[in-house]
């Protein structure tokens, strides 16, 4: 019982002071904050909370700017793609309402050899009927 009774006076007196540390290095020794209940607080190195919640130190508190900061660009850039995503299926959806409305595709006729064999014919007669003109002009 005295054992319990010496390390909960040695932790309310080592809680009572905590450190800051600043950013060119040196270091404050500040007491610890008591009262909770009016706003969220950064904790001083070495302070702990009285009550449940979010009480953090400096370096976790910045680094959970940081990670929110990164989460909200992430949820930014997200809610753009689907936005994008979101058009393109729309246009997808619209292509494919054309392509479904009629049943079948009218069969392309090839007409190449057909167009091909008329001009030859075409150019052989007009070709003998030349020199046929040529050789009677003789």
């Amino acid at each position: 019982m005295i054992k319990t009774l010496l390390i909960s006076s040695l932790l309310m007196f080592t809680a009572s002071f905590g450190v800051w540390i600043k950013t060119d290095g040196t270091e404050l020794t500040v007491p610890c904050p008591d009262d909770f209940s009016v706003e969220r607080l950064r904790l001083p190195l070495g302070c702990t909370a009285e009550m449940p919640g979010v009480w953090l130190s400096v370096d976790r508190y910045r680094e959970m700017e940081v990670e929110l900061a990164e989460a909200r660009a992430t949820i930014q850039s997200k809610a753009e793609q689907i936005t994008a995503l979101e058009a393109r299926v729309s246009a997808l959806e619209g292509q494919l309402l054309v392509c479904t409305a009629v049943p079948e595709c009218p069969a392309c006729p090839n007409n190449f050899f057909q167009h091909t064999m008329t001009g030859a014919a075409i150019g052989t007669v007009i070709s003998l009927g030349g020199c046929a003109a040529w050789t009677l002009s003789q």
